[in-house]
C-alpha cells in the first residue's frame, strides 16, 4: 500500500493530503512511550470528531522512527519535541480529520469496482509475470496486522481523498509571464575572469611577542579551552554478556530439542529455474529451444524477456512452491535433476521449470542444534533476567544508597569515570570504555544534576544503565605554555589573511583605475576564467564563494568584486552576461512552471485548510498534550 501511494503521489496536492496516510501505513502496533494522561484522553476536537492521546502518541512515534536514521539513530522523544515533531503530528491528524469531515459533507464515495481495480493494480501484489497474486495480498495483510476489511477501508479513504485532491488541484495554473520571469532570473548565466590571492603566498609576518600572544589568548579563550567534563559512575546490565553467560543443563536442552523437533527437520529442496510465459504457444517455443540444447537462462531472456533475478528461484522445498504456485509443485519434484518440464498451466499463466540440483531431506542432530537452542533460550530468557537483575540492584541501592556496594551485592560492577565530555571522550581524546552505543548515557549524564541518581536508561541493545553524576568540571582556558604554539600559528594565519585581503583590494583598485586584471595581479599570478555560472552555482570559482557570485549578479560587465574564499581572497571581473531565453529551453521552462504551480498550490491548500477549520472548528487541549511528557 505504502509503495503504491508513493508511486502516485506526484502532484503537490496529493503529497500534502496524503502525507498522513503515507505515514499511517508505515508502522503499526507500537507501544506507548509516554507517561501521563490515559490513552483515550482527547487532545483535540475537530468538528464532531476527536483525536486521542493514543492517536497522537502513535503518529509522533511514527515521525520519530521515520526521521531517526537521519540523526544516526540518536533521535529520542525529547529531541523530537524540540524539533517540532509533536506539533507537526498533531497538525497532520487535525488536517486528516478536517479532510474526512469535508469528504463526508460532500458525499464523496468510491464504488466497489474501483476498489477491486486499485487492489489488482498495486505493484507489490503482482508476481514475476505481472499478474495479481492473491498470496501476496494475504502476506501484505498478515505483515501489516490488518484484516481485509481494514485494508479496504483504508484504500477507500485514500481514493476519496484522491477525488477531493483532484478537485482542489484542477484549476491551478502558473501564469506564463510569471514562469517566464522566474526562468530568466534563475537561468541567466555569467562569466568572470578571476585571480586567487592565497594567504599562504603572503610573506611571513614578524613573530608576535609574548604580550601579543597572551592578549590574543585572552580575546579568544573559547578557542583554547577544554570542554566541560563530568565525573560519574554507572552500572550496566549488558544483554550480550548475559546471553554469553547463560547456562542450561543438557537434559533441559534435550527436552527442548525433542519438543521442537519439527524445527530441525529440513525438507528436501531443489535448486530451480522457472520462466513465466503469457500463453501456451510461447511456452512450447521455449520448450523446443531448450530441447535443442540452448541454455535455460538464455531462452528465458530471449523468449520471456526475463533476467536471472526472476528466473532463479534458488533452493526451494515442495511446500515453498505449493504456497506460490501449487500446479508446479508435483512436476518440479518428480522431475529428474538436470531436466526441464513441459509447459505447465497455472492460474497465473504458463511456466517451464528446470531442476539444477537436489538437497535431500535431513534432520539436525541434537549436537548440531544445541548451539542454536542455547542461543535462542538465552535470548528468550534475557529480558526477564535483565528485569530481575535491575530490580535487585535498585532494591540493594535503596538500602545502602551506594552504587558500588549495591552493584557488588547484585552481582554487577560499578564503573567510575573521572572525566567525560559530551562526545563520550576522556581528556586524552579516547572514548570511555564500557558505554553502550547510541549516546544514551552521554546525553543523560550532561542533562542530570550532580550527586543525584539519574533515571534508569534503556539502551538500544535492550540493556539497562544506572548512573550518578559525581562532579562537574566547567570549561577552562588551557595553560598558556600548553597552547603557546597554537596561539602563534593562529596569529600568523590571521596576519597572512589580512595581507591577502589588502593585496586583493589593491588589485581591485588598479583594475578600477583602468589596468587589466592580469597587469594588476602582476607577473606569476594566473588569471582564470570561469565556466558560465548561474546565481546558485557555488563552485563557479573552484571553491565556495557564494557572496562573490551574488555580487557579480548585481554588477555590469567590466565591474569587479572581491570576497574571502577558502584560504585567501578572490578578485573577479565580470566578463560577459548571457541572458536566458525561455523559448530555447522549453523543458526547463516547464519545470519552472511546475515548481511554481506546486508553490501556488501549497498556498491554495493552506487557504483550503483554514476554510475547513472555520467551517468545522478545531479545539486543541494543550494541557493534555503537555501532560503526555510529564513523569
Amino acid at each position: 500500500m505504502l509503495q503504491s501511494i508513493r508511486s502516485r503521489a506526484s502532484s503537490w496536492v496529493i503529497k500534502i493530503l496524503f502525507l498522513v496516510l503515507i505515514l499511517a501505513f508505515g508502522v503499526w502496533g507500537i507501544e506507548d512511550i509516554f507517561r501521563g494522561p490515559g490513552q483515550q484522553a482527547t487532545v483535540a476536537t475537530v468538528g464532531n470528531a476527536s483525536i486521542s492521546v493514543a492517536e497522537l502518541n502513535s503518529e509522533f512515534r511514527r515521525q520519530l522512527d521515520r526521521l531517526r536514521p537521519m540523526f544516526g539513530g540518536q533521535l529520542d522523544s525529547d529531541k523530537g519535541r524540540q524539533l517540532g515533531l509533536l506539533d507537526r503530528s498533531l497538525d497532520m491528524l487535525v488536517g486528516e480529520a478536517l479532510l474526512q469531515q469535508e469528504i463526508k459533507r460532500l458525499g464523496i464515495a468510491v464504488p466497489d469496482d474501483a476498489i477491486r481495480q486499485r487492489i489488482a493494480a498495486l505493484p507489490q501484489l503482482k508476481n514475476e509475470a505481472g499478474l495479481f497474486d492473491p498470496r501476496r495480498f494475504e502476506m501484505l495483510l498478515r505483515n501489516s496486522g490488518r484484516s481485509e476489511g481494514e485494508f479496504i477501508a483504508g484504500l477507500r479513504q485514500e481514493l476519496t481523498r484522491d477525488q477531493l485532491a483532484g478537485t482542489i488541484a484542477a484549476g491551478i495554473r502558473t501564469p506564463a509571464t510569471l514562469a517566464d520571469t522566474v526562468f530568466r532570473f534563475r537561468s541567466e548565466k555569467r562569466v568572470a575572469d578571476y585571480v586567487a590571492v592565497d594567504a599562504a603566498r603572503m610573506p611571513e609576518p614578524p613573530a608576535p611577542d609574548e604580550a601579543a600572544q597572551k592578549a590574543y589568548l585572552e580575546q579568544h579563550k573559547d578557542r583554547f579551552s577544554t570542554p566541560e567534563y563530568r565525573a560519574f559512575e554507572f552500572v550496566r546490565i549488558d544483554p550480550a554478556k548475559m546471553v554469553a553467560d547463560f547456562k542450561v543443563p543438557d537434559d533441559q536442552l534435550k527436552a527442548a530439542y525433542d519438543q521442537r523437533l519439527s524445527e530441525f527437520q529440513h525438507p528436501a529442496k531443489r535448486d530451480v529455474l522457472q520462466m513465466a510465459l503469457p500463453d501456451e504457444a510461447t511456452a512450447k517455443r521455449a520448450v523446443d529451444e531448450l530441447a535443442q540444447g540452448k541454455d535455460f537462462l538464455a531462452v528465458a531472456k530471449e523468449v520471456a524477456n526475463q533476467g536471472e533475478d526472476v528466473v532463479k528461484l534458488g533452493a526451494v522445498s515442495r511446500g515453498d512452491i505449493a504456497k506460490l504456485l501449487p500446479e508446479l509443485a508435483a512436476p518440479t519434484f518428480e522431475l529428474a535433476v538436470g531436466q526441464s518440464t513441459q509447459p505447465i498451466k497455472s492460474l497465473l499463466g504458463w511456466h517451464v521449470v528446470k531442476v539444477l540440483s537436489e538437497e535431500p531431506a535431513r534432520t539436525e542432530s541434537f549436537e548440531e542444534a544445541k548451539p542454536r537452542l542455547l542461543a535462542e533460550l538465552a535470548r528468550e530468557a534475557a529480558p526477564d533476567a535483565i528485569t530481575r537483575l535491575a530490580n535487585r540492584f535498585e532494591d540493594e541501592r535503596a538500602g545502602s544508597g551506594q552504587m558500588d556496594d549495591a552493584a557488588q551485592r547484585a552481582g554487577l560492577v560499578a564503573v567510575k569515570v573521572p572525566a567525560m565530555d559530551r562526545e563520550g571522550r576522556a581528556p586524552d581524546g579516547k572514548p570511555i570504555d564500557g558505554l553502550p552505543q547510541g549516546g544514551v548515557v552521554e546525553r543523560a549524564v550532561f542533562e542530570s544534576a550532580v550527586n543525584t541518581d539519574g533515571p534508569m536508561l534503556e539502551t538500544p541493545d535492550g540493556g539497562i544503565v544506572f548512573f550518578r553524576v559525581t562532579g562537574i568540571s566547567p570549561p577552562a582556558v588551557k595553560p598558556f605554555e600548553q597552547v603557546r604554539e597554537q596561539v602563534v600559528q593562529a596569529i600568523v594565519a590571521e596576519k597572512r589573511l589580512e595581507a591577502a585581503k589588502a593585496e586583493a583590494e589593491a588589485i581591485q583598485a588598479k583594475v578600477k583605475g583602468g589596468a587589466t586584471l592580469a597587469a594588476a595581479a602582476g607577473e606569476g599570478v594566473e588569471v582564470k576564467t570561469t565556466q558560465p555560472f548561474t546565481r546558485d552555482d557555488r563552485a563557479a570559482f573552484g571553491r565556495p564563494a557564494a557572496s562573490l557570485v551574488a555580487d557579480l549578479f548585481k554588477a555590469s560587465a567590466g565591474d569587479t568584486a572581491i570576497a574571502q574564499s577558502g584560504p585567501g581572497y578572490i578578485v573577479a571581473q565580470l566578463k560577459s552576461i548571457a541572458p536566458a531565453d525561455p523559448a530555447a529551453d522549453a523543458p526547463a521552462l516547464a519545470q519552472v512552471a511546475d515548481a511554481l504551480r506546486q508553490q501556488i498550490g501549497a498556498d491554495v491548500y493552506a487557504q483550503f485548510n483554514n476554510a475547513l477549520r472555520s467551517r468545522f472548528g478545531v479545539e486543541v487541549k494543550q494541557s493534555v498534550v503537555d501532560g503526555m511528557f510529564k513523569n
